[in-house]
């Protein structure tokens, strides 16, 4: 058996729906911000339970244009995870802001708020709090420190759509949220896409502004920094369609997650996603113990068929293309589960007998508690 790590093919093989969907927008003749991509917008705001929410082109545009939307420039100071990916780093650095990295918690890997509170100050002009792996950060926390400070809050969602807190759904809850439709994304696509999201009726002006040129009325660039960054009317279509799916799918990786859990409930190779029923699952991040190599349990299971990914190999603090001089920054939790991590096979469209063989290939590695 070759159990891929994801299979787009099956996610959109004999989906009459979507093509008959793309059909009807060629036919139509709107491809840009036409009535696919307004009624996307309403029925993502709906879903979120936002006061408005603005298609965009890409989730890294998203992460840029919610920077910009409250305030960031040349020199401003953002705080961030450097576990991430690199994503929120690449923008800040290429806007000219400083980056500050928090560490992250040891169990969840989201951003500590101990060491959040320690780099907070009055000169920080925002924060970014990743919901990593579909893991909910402590985000109604978050907000409550930050607002002592007058500091803005961005949650970036790329990974938990759908995920939720006493407070409402993840990305409403902060000042601005980010959403990426790339297509291994919970909520994906057939190609790039993204959204911002926010309920203050003056940061959805200029989010609105900020991703068409800077415009106020058409051809009036009446905002500073803005940029071309437009969800297309294809992405829209196929997007409502898969939205409609959304919590049945996030259902099905919470269930897998729970047969992974149960698999290694004697190991000591342990889970680091979550999921509850608050939680969206998106990557199946395994943290392995001392005594295991990675690379020895990552060739295990390719021996079997499963294929692995390692999400993030390097910290944002250490990559080399981000930074001019870099300042060593101490991140011990981040540094420690580096070399600890490991992704598993985690998408709804997961056969059930690939199920039960990684369970049992889990189940049978050598690491007992």
């Amino acid at each position: 058996m070759n159990i891929p790590f994801n299979k787009l093919s099956r996610k959109f093989a004999n989906r009459d729906d979507i093509s008959e969907i793309i059909g009807n927008v060629l036919q139509n003749g709107y491809f840009i911000h036409g009535p696919q991509h307004k009624l996307f917008e309403l029925e993502l705001a709906q879903y979120l339970g936002a006061g408005f929410v603005l298609g965009v082109g890409s989730g890294t545009d998203a992460l840029e244009i919610a920077l910009r939307a409250v305030g960031c420039k040349k020199d401003s100071k953002v705080i961030n995870v450097a576990n991430a990916g690199g994503y929120t780093s690449l923008v800040a650095t290429n806007m000219g802001c400083h980056v500050i990295f928090c560490d992250v918690d040891p169990s969840s890997l989201v951003m500590s708020i101990e060491n959040l509170e320690s780099l907070l100050a009055q000169d920080v002009s925002a924060v970014v709090v990743t919901h990593l792996f579909g893991n909910i950060a402590p985000i109604e926390a978050i907000v409550s420190i930050c607002r002592k400070w007058g500091i803005k809050v961005i949650e970036d969602c790329a990974q938990a759509i759908g995920g939720f807190t006493e407070g409402g759904r993840v990305g409403t809850i902060g000042d601005i949220g980010t959403f990426s439709f790339y297509p291994t994304k919970n909520l994906g696509g057939i190609g790039d896409g993204g959204a911002v999201a926010t309920n203050n009726p003056k940061i959805a002006g200029a989010l609105k502004s900020l991703r068409q040129y800077g415009w106020g009325l058409k051809y009036h660039i009446d905002y500073p920094n803005g940029i071309n960054s437009r969800l297309d009317e294809v992405q829209a279509a196929v997007l409502r369609i898969e939205l409609e799916e959304l919590d049945a799918l996030n259902s099905k990786r919470r269930k897998i997650m729970a047969r992974y859990a149960a698999a290694l409930a004697n190991s000591r190779i342990k889970i680091v996603t979550a999921f509850e029923e608050k939680n969206a699952p998106h990557l199946a991040v395994l943290i392995l113990p001392e005594e295991i190599h990675r690379d020895d349990f990552i060739e295990h299971l390719l021996i079997w068929g499963i294929q692995t990914e390692v999400h993030y190999p390097v910290l944002d603090a250490d990559q080399s293309g981000l930074f001019k001089e870099r300042t060593y920054y101490p991140l011990d939790v981040s540094r420690k589960a580096l070399t600890k991590i490991v992704s598993i096979p985690l998408f709804p469209e997961l056969l059930e007998e690939e199920v039960d063989l990684i369970c049992e290939v889990l189940a049978n590695y050598p690491s007992k508690a």
